[in-house]
């Protein structure tokens, strides 16, 4: 049987054209170990089930590892995030050209940027509470403050990531060259 080359599989686009290579290498460098974190989240959080249905024991301390783990999953993949959303609403082959463009993509970045900026407050105020009041976790006893601290660091590298990316952007040539 013949398959035209029209039923071929799309090829899915991580990266939109025009994003610098170094900020591309830098933002893979982050989301490398967070994939590989979520990965060892998802097997924990399997073994954890699985000790506590069959065997009625569950692993000590998953849910205090699970608890800190995914801020770090956060701040490693939200620079990734806001840059190609930057990116995509300021950019001219995603956006077209014209007045519209700079609109469009300055109240996407503003809206974003506003967001993490909420984000990264509200985190900060409840890290300094959590130091205040000496809060620790449930089963191993750490300190409650890294979690938040680690969103807040998260939110304000998104925030850089979201603003180079669409500074990018909006600098970048369309597919036209212009």
């Amino acid at each position: 049987m013949n398959e035209s080359p029209d039923l071929a599989a799309p090829t899915v686009k991580i990266w939109p054209s025009g994003l610098p290579v170094a900020m591309r290498v830098i933002l893979s460098v982050g989301c490398a170990p967070a994939v590989l974190l979520v990965i060892g989240l998802i097997i924990l959080t399997a073994a954890d089930v699985i000790g506590r249905y069959l065997f009625g024991s569950p692993i000590a301390g998953s849910q205090d590892i699970i608890s800190f783990a995914l801020p770090v999953v956060f701040v490693a993949t939200a620079p990734f995030a806001g840059a190609v959303l930057g990116y995509r609403s300021c950019a001219k082959e995603e956006s077209g050209h014209g007045i519209g463009r700079w609109v469009a993509g300055g109240v996407t970045i503003t809206i974003i940027v506003l967001v993490l900026a909420v984000l990264a407050y509200a985190s900060i105020d409840a890290a300094i509470r959590a130091v205040t009041l000496e809060e620790v976790s449930d089963e191993l006893q750490l300190p409650i403050a890294y979690r938040h601290w680690a969103v807040a660091a998260g939110a304000v590298l998104a925030i850089y990531g979201t603003l180079a990316a669409g500074i990018a952007g909006f600098l970048s040539p369309g597919e036209d060259g212009r």
